[in-house]
């Protein structure tokens, strides 16, 4: 399956995810830190990069402009708890793969997760945000039920 890194300060929500990635068979490489994760993405080589929006040292902004400018290939998908449209539309138009709010239905953010690992490799950001541009924007709010 795929690599995936996934970047939250939050212990209790990295592990949320780390077990979600792994019932589908991905390898997991949890960060509570972001530039230590920045650090690991040479030697990864991820598929997928799941980073919440706020953190303390760097925003999930930061990280993916970082990944977008080094690391075309890897499929970023953000989540917050503080989701907005202007916030959406901006990942957006950065190149995200896709934009999460917390708190999210498990089965839609493992489907977010899959869809993102089976893009072929090269600006996958970049071929979906052009993709996107010409379907209706759409912000998804997800509820744990």
């Amino acid at each position: 399956m795929a690599k995936i890194v996934i970047i939250d300060d939050e212990p209790a929500m990295v592990e949320v995810i780390v077990t979600l990635c792994r019932e589908k068979g991905h390898q997991v490489f949890p960060f509570n830190s972001a530039p230590k994760a920045i650090e690991q993405l040479d030697s990864i080589a991820p598929q997928v990069l799941i980073a919440d929006i706020k953190m303390e040292t760097m925003t999930g902004f930061d990280v993916l402009r970082h990944v977008r400018e080094h690391h075309r290939q890897t499929a970023v998908i953000l989540i917050t708890a503080y989701g907005t449209v202007e916030t959406a539309v901006e990942a957006m138009k950065m190149g995200a793969y896709d934009y999460v709010t917390k708190p999210f239905k498990i089965d839609e953010l493992q489907l977010t997760v899959q869809r993102g690992a089976r893009l072929p490799g090269g600006a996958a950001g970049e071929r979906l945000s052009a993709q996107r541009a010409e379907e209706p924007l759409q912000i998804r709010k997800h509820h744990r039920h």
